[in-house]
């Protein structure tokens, strides 16, 4: 077969009998159906990849902004050290 030899894929060579089918048709729907449903599978690892990284980007910055927020602060509107006073 076309696919065992180094460097050739099964779309390579083409075995043609004596009346002109072609005999490895099957190895090539197969062949092309395997780049196909790795392209999608490729395509989705993506779209999950970028969407893995927005939800993460989203943390962040509500992690940012919740310290920025005075009114979430413990402490209240003084960042002060603890020797102040208004502690």
């Amino acid at each position: 077969m076309a696919g065992l030899v180094d460097g050739l894929d099964s779309g390579d060579v083409t075995l043609i009998d004596g009346s002109g089918r072609h005999l490895n048709k099957k190895a090539l729907v197969a062949q092309e159906r395997k780049i196909f449903w790795t392209g999608i599978a490729i395509n989705v690892a993506k779209i999950l990849g970028i969407l893995a990284a927005l939800i993460t980007m989203r943390f962040i910055i509500q992690t940012v902004g919740t310290r920025r927020d005075p009114s979430k602060d413990p402490q209240g509107d003084c960042h002060c050290p603890s020797s102040h006073p208004c502690r």
